[in-house]
């Protein structure tokens, strides 16, 4: 067992909270994902819906900032960009989402901006780490179960285009008139 290999108190704190995450994201049947270093949004994090995805670089802009110079001015220009973000991004899923996704997505988003609305610069460096960790997991996590189910830009008049296209010709062929 675990016990007799490696005594608990011998593991760094660091370690064991690897574990624990591990092994809460093992249960939720969720995959934990690295956390970038350095923090950047990258392509990984691409939702397929412009805007969130610019809204997605701007929070990790905003905690990298805080990161970079821990100023009050950061961490309340962070605070604005998450609460603008997490308003658009609700009165998307709303539309097209189940009650309990839309229920769960925002009880995610009052925590973590119940947690942010708690601190004070300088924020403490255990406190950055959770909400870089936490943005990442919620996007590839969360985020990313809306992906293809949101509401999108429908141009007027609609015109069809190779975008459309879903390669069975005779759809394709009806699409086009």
């Amino acid at each position: 067992t675990f016990d007799t290999h490696i005594k608990k108190k011998d593991l760094p704190k660091t370690m064991l909270r690897a574990l624990l995450l591990l092994s809460l994201a093992a249960v939720q049947g969720r995959v934990l994902y690295p956390v970038p270093d350095p923090y950047r949004w990258d392509e990984s994090c691409t939702t397929e819906y412009p805007r969130i995805d610019d809204e997605h670089r701007g929070l990790f802009n905003g905690i990298l900032l805080i990161e970079c110079e821990n100023t009050e001015a950061h961490l309340n220009a962070a605070k604005i960009k998450f609460r603008d973000h997490f308003a658009y991004e609700e009165g998307q899923f709303e539309q097209t989402m189940d009650e309990t996704y839309v229920k769960d997505h925002k009880k995610s988003h009052k925590g973590v901006m119940d947690r942010m609305d708690g601190w004070t610069a300088p924020v403490p460096e255990s406190e950055l780490a959770y909400v870089k960790d936490w943005l990442v997991q919620h996007i590839k996590n969360t985020d990313f179960d809306y992906m293809g189910l949101m509401p999108h830009y429908v141009p007027k008049p609609y015109v069809w285009d190779e975008s459309f296209e879903v390669f069975y010709e005779r759809l394709d062929d009806e699409h086009k008139q």
